[in-house]
């Protein structure tokens, strides 16, 4: 079933069928209604207007986009930042230079990961079914047989949707005269994954044999309608010196403002959301329907029944076919900063219910 809003949402949505509590999005620190958060929005249209209209490679340049990519660099440790209007617009800049490079040298290997984000789609890739960890052990025993060949790795920095965050201990053990690339897409890991929410760019930093690229979308945890790159400076400049990047329109000028002064809202959501999730994890984790993994709040279900459960009952998950559009729903609880106790013990009391439903029902799969 297909609902509208009119309104900001956050732990509350005023719909069609009336209001609602929202465990679904993807703004995790719930800043779409947080106050001092929009003000800093406010503070940067009035500063820089609503639009920058001209392109970041022009003879007049807007300062504040150079300070916000300054700020990312020293806050998330990498030598090169480059912004974009989003994430998506990241990862085919990210796409378009996997393309060149190939062009360039014929002979590199490509290898993706499954389920890697459509953002990177190169028209390179190549996909199995198996599982991320076997995917990326494989890649590092091919890698360590043929040394003197250059590789391509992009993926994902987790899995979003079953609530994966993935290990990546396996790249120690290339060799240091390895010639590899990784690019990964951390748009649903910034601002909550990584010390103190960077992501997944300072946990692949230590990685020193290997180039790094971490794309990502800021219109999630983060809140700004942007896009992030964060690699070295050779890679950076070889982004920023090329058509695609000069053709790009830049993101708002007021979402720049807004992110260098945004670090302690950040934080303070973060802490806050780290809260739900534990004491949602309490909640839920008894009730054995539930995949998911500590401080990420995402909760994955394989019951497809329990979104028209909670929807009679007013409240409203996550569930639809993804990524593919005609593929299988996907039904998830999200947790966000905003949540209150009170609205994580109703939900989980209504699962209770839907549980208890089931086995009444004799759903062999519910006892134990």
């Amino acid at each position: 079933m297909i609902l509208h809003t009119h309104d900001p949402v956050g732990r509350l949505v005023r719909t069609e069928r009336g209001e609602m509590l929202y465990f679904s999005g993807t703004s995790y620190l719930a800043l779409p209604t947080h106050i001092a958060f929009r003000q800093l929005l406010v503070e940067g249209m009035e500063r820089y207007g609503n639009n920058f209209g001209g392109s970041r490679t022009a003879n007049l340049r807007l300062s504040v986009y150079e300070e916000a990519e300054q700020f990312w660099q020293e806050y998330a440790g990498a030598e090169k930042a480059i912004l974009l209007s989003s994430g998506f617009m990241a990862g085919q800049l990210i796409a378009w230079w996997l393309r060149q490079q190939v062009a360039e040298q014929p002979a590199t290997v490509v290898a993706y990961a499954p389920n890697t984000h459509q953002a990177l789609w190169s028209g390179l890739e190549r996909y199995s079914d198996e599982t991320f960890q076997d995917w990326l052990l494989g890649v590092v025993k091919h890698i360590a047989a043929t040394p003197q060949r250059r590789f391509v790795l992009v993926c994902n920095a987790l899995d979003s949707v079953k609530a994966e965050l993935y290990d990546f201990s396996p790249l120690a053990k290339l060799p240091a005269s390895a010639k590899v690339t990784l690019i990964a897409d951390d748009s649903h890991g910034i601002g909550i994954t990584g010390p103190s929410g960077k992501g997944i760019f300072p946990v692949l930093r230590q990685f020193s044999q290997l180039q790094i690229v971490v794309v990502a979308s800021l219109a999630k945890a983060c809140g700004l309608a942007a896009g992030l790159i964060l690699t070295d400076a050779h890679c950076g400049k070889l982004l920023t010196c090329n058509p695609f990047f000069a053709g790009a329109s830049p993101c708002m000028p007021a979402c720049a403002y807004a992110m260098m002064r945004a670090t302690n809202i950040w934080q303070q959501q973060r802490a806050k959301l780290l809260e739900n999730i534990a004491f949602a994890a309490q909640k839920l984790a008894p009730l054995g329907i539930f995949n998911f993994t500590t401080d990420y709040p995402v909760f994955y279900t394989a019951e497809q029944g329990l979104y028209e459960f909670l929807l009679a009952r007013g409240i409203l998950i996550s569930a639809f076919p993804y990524p593919k559009i005609d593929g299988p729903v996907v039904t998830r609880v999200v947790i966000s900063a905003a949540h209150t106790k009170d609205d994580i013990t109703l939900l989980a009391e209504q699962v209770s219910a839907f549980v208890a439903q089931q086995q009444q029902l004799g759903f062999s799969h519910y006892a134990n």
